[in-house]
């Protein structure tokens, strides 16, 4: 199957459009399951169990899908170019199969180290959390490969639906007393329960959708693209740290502290990371599509859409980033009493809008192959981030694994941008100036946040920093609506 340019550009406007439409309509949906979360239960456990929930998910998905995310996008787009779905999909459940198993009798054997509060929870729900693990390695393998054949639409939409049953939920327990009886007498089962019934709809959907790749071809002989092992082994070991960057200070905030603190942690975690929230799902959409643009060995074209996508990114981080700082006090405020400091939620949104390029970055440097590079740059994270948060924890509190948080993630940032504007040669990438501009300007809101009490100024100067913030980008209306207009019209 030949290269098409064309093809590659509608799907990537057309996978660009979907995943943003379907995430922006689901950020509303983000703050109001907090809200429930937080409002169901006055003390913020209920809010933290959730955030153990999470937590749980990413080690199922980090441990058993060999390479993550981006070996089966990448490989699977690979695959399809020579119709090898089938014999990929067959190869790679054969090989990651045995680490789902694995997975089982590590954390059997772990289990006894946990706090007392988490082994309560893990040996009260043994046999249905492993069912639930089961699950989620193939609703997420099945979510991944239509992304590797360009389904995003399909994709991004079951990537939400999880998020959508759980507000429907909470919503109900919300209501009606009923359900929330049912919720606050066992919350760790009833979710475990309802994410089941998720992960079981998203397989046969996923299925539905991906059966018409793989039905005309031959599965024999099994085989994996030229590099799979490599790779993919850089990337396991690289979702590895990133799984300890972003999960571990979560487990030993509930263990040294309380789940009312990770409760308060999650919120102004989850808040801050909306500023690289559409970003953050369109990766797998930015990764499949600097593959195939780089495929095609002109170098013009690498440089110029990363340099479009790169300005679309910082513009949509620096338009969320503003409104967070301005209104952080007013943000918090809706989700309790028990929430505090709101200074450390500013300091993430900060961090997290100096991270903006971080995603994309990510994928451009796996698309060129650059893994190891990949690797020991999140090694490098975890170096910094941990030990800040291991020294501080008892002293210092949430506040430790706040500033671990942060030093991680601008060490991280600072790497990648080293990697993919100076340590490559073939395609040459140029920093984008408005990244600079954009920093500057939210700055000069943090400043102006400290001095300014009234709302109704705020809303203004909200109005005059995205206005400002737009015209940095050098972007114009005509040239957004044609975007857009590629976009709906691309099959």
């Amino acid at each position: 199957m030949s290269i098409n340019l064309d093809k590659i550009n509608q799907q990537f406007k057309s996978g660009a459009f979907w995943v943003s439409i379907i995430v922006l309509i689901s950020i509303p949906l983000t703050y109001l399951r907090t809200y429930l979360l937080s409002n169901l239960d006055s003390s913020g456990n209920l809010l933290g169990l959730y955030s153990l929930m999470l937590v749980f998910a990413e080690v199922v998905i980090t441990f058993t899908l060999l390479g993550g995310s981006s070996a089966i996008t990448k490989y699977v787009a690979k695959a399809y170019e020579k119709d090898g779905v089938p014999s990929f999909i067959v190869s790679y459940l054969l090989t990651s199969l045995p680490l789902v198993f694995i997975f089982f009798i590590v954390v059997s054997i772990t289990a006894s180290f946990f706090s007392n509060e988490l082994y309560l929870l893990y040996s009260a729900n043994k046999l249905l959390l492993f069912l639930l693990a089961a699950l989620m390695f193939f609703s997420q393998f099945f979510i991944y490969t239509l992304s590797g054949v360009g389904r995003y639409k399909e994709m991004s939409i079951l990537l939400q639906l999880q998020l959508v049953v759980i507000v429907l939920f909470l919503t109900a327990a919300y209501f009606f007393t009923e359900v929330k009886d049912i919720l606050i007498e066992d919350p760790g089962r009833a979710f475990i329960f309802l994410l089941i019934s998720i992960h079981i709809a998203i397989i046969f959907i996923s299925l539905f959708r991906i059966i018409g790749y793989i039905a005309p071809a031959k599965i024999y002989p099994l085989s994996f693209p030229n590099g799979f092992y490599r790779f993919s082994l850089y990337v396991y070991g690289n979702s590895i740290i990133r799984f300890c960057y972003g999960n571990l200070d979560k487990i030993f905030v509930a263990s040294y502290l309380s789940l009312a603190s990770l409760g308060f942690y999650y919120l102004i975690l989850q808040f801050s990371e909306l500023v690289r929230f559409i970003p953050n799902k369109l990766s797998q959409v930015f990764l499949g599509t600097f593959s195939n643009y780089i495929s095609t060995q002109d170098e013009l074209v690498v440089s110029e859409k990363y340099g479009s996508v790169s300005r679309y990114v910082i513009l949509i981080c620096s338009l969320i980033s503003i409104p967070l700082v301005l209104f952080s006090s007013e943000i918090l405020s809706y989700f309790g009493d028990w929430v505090e400091s709101p200074e450390y939620f500013v300091y993430l949104v900060l961090t997290m809008n100096f991270a903006c390029l971080g995603n994309l970055n990510s994928m451009v440097v796996l698309a060129f192959d650059k893994a190891k590079l990949f690797l020991l740059n999140n090694l490098s994270v975890i170096l910094v981030q941990l030990p800040i948060m291991f020294i501080g924890l008892e002293s210092m509190g949430i506040l430790a694994a706040i500033l671990g948080k942060i030093a991680g993630l601008i060490v991280g940032q600072i790497g990648l941008m080293l990697i993919v504007y100076g340590a490559q040669r073939k395609h040459k990438l140029i920093f984008p100036k408005y990244f600079v501009l954009s920093q500057i300007l939210l700055l000069v809101c943090f400043f102006i946040n400290h001095n300014v009490e009234a709302p109704f100024i705020k809303v203004f100067i909200v109005i005059g920093a995205c206005t400002l913030s737009f015209l940095f980008s050098g972007f114009n209306i005509r040239e957004l609506l044609f975007n857009l207009k590629g976009s709906k019209n691309a099959k």
